[in-house]
């Protein structure tokens, strides 16, 4: 039987999302708290898309990187 793919992406929690982005879960709660990382609150947990946490990384390194000059 084929699974069928609606779109859904599935939720991780700080722990898993942390893990990810391989930083301690109390920096990425703080940074959810300051809206500087996507993030979802639900209830007292926060809840990210790792879609989003790849992205918001990529345009992190894109702001930081410096100009190479010739």
């Amino acid at each position: 039987m084929q699974e069928m793919n609606c779109g859904f992406e599935p939720l991780l929690s700080a722990d898993e999302a942390a893990n990810h982005l391989r930083i301690h879960v109390k920096t990425l709660q703080k940074l959810a708290r300051q809206r500087r990382v996507p993030c979802i609150r639900m209830g007292k947990y926060w809840r990210f898309h790792l879609s989003a946490l790849d992205q918001w990384v990529t345009a992190q390194q894109n702001e930081v990187q410096p100009a190479v000059s010739c």
